[in-house]
Formats: C-alpha cells, structure tokens, sequence
C-alpha cells in the first residue's frame, strides 16, 4: 500500500510543478505584451518629438525648446524607463528558478486498500460472466476463448490462467 502512497505524493508534486511552471508562462507572456505595448508607445511619443520638433522650428531662426517639445521629451523618458522596469522584470523571471510556493492548492486523494478477500471475490466475479472478450495479445481482434492460434493474425500465443 506504501507504493500507492508514493504515486500519490508524486502526482500531487506534479500537479504542484505544472502549476507554477503554467503561471509562470502566463506571466512571461503578460510581460511580452507589456513591452510590446510599452515599445509601440515609445515609438508614437518618438514620432511627436518629431512633429513638435518640427513645428516650433523656423527656418531663418536659431531653434528655442518650447514646451510641446520639453513635454514630449518628457514622456518618452518616462515610457523609456517603464520599458527598462518591464524588460528587467521579464530577465528576472526568466532566470529564475520554479519555486514551490506555500499556499499551493493540494488535493487529497483517497487511497483504497483492497484485501486478498476482495480480490478473490472479483476475480470470481469476473470468471462468471458471460460475456467475456478475448482478445489477441498481438492484433488485438477478438479470438475464441479456447483459441492458442490467432486466425486473423496467425501468431501462436499461450493463455495464463
């Protein structure tokens, strides 16, 4: 009974790894989008330091940073320095190791413990039916129960009673 305890603390640790390893992916994808979002943002406030660049720039004139341009600056640094936090956060966890976290969700599973009685009485059981099927260990048709010879495959094979 002792093995059955064993598969069961196997199983439970499994689902315990799947688990995390299923978070941790989730957030390594949220990250991904994150810094897509975040690098598609930069590039739309780099495009605006273009246009107010532009914009308060005169030919014949010695060009002065107007607000719209100190703003924009601004907020590309800004956008700048969130991609560095998504991008260094997404390098943590992937470098990082899974870990067990303590609060993870167990599930009990009911061990049955079945004694020599309770298998005599269901290989009895299973003797008296009549609608028993026979199969080749080979081909996997069905053969006579008195059969030694497969007729479908034509494989020799010897019944353990």
């Amino acid at each position: 009974m002792n093995i059955f305890h064993d598969i069961k603390n196997k199983f439970q640790k499994g689902f315990e790894q799947a688990g995390h390893q299923s978070q941790r992916v989730m957030n390594v994808g949220r990250l991904n989008l994150s810094i897509k979002n975040k690098k598609e943002e930069l590039s739309e406030l780099i495009h605006q330091v273009g246009w107010a660049f532009y914009e308060s720039w005169q030919p014949d004139e010695e060009w002065k940073m107007t607000d719209s341009v100190k703003q924009a600056l601004q907020n590309v640094h800004e956008v700048e320095k969130q991609l560095e936090e998504l991008e260094a956060e997404l390098e943590q966890l992937k470098s990082s190791n899974i870990k067990s976290r303590p609060t993870a969700e167990t599930v009990q599973l009911p061990i049955a413990t079945i004694d020599e009685p309770q298998i005599n009485k269901m290989n009895e059981s299973i003797k008296s039916r009549s609608n028993i099927v026979f199969l080749c260990p080979f081909c996997a048709k069905e053969v006579g129960a008195d059969i030694f010879r497969c007729p479908h495959c034509a494989t020799v094979y010897h019944k353990i009673n």
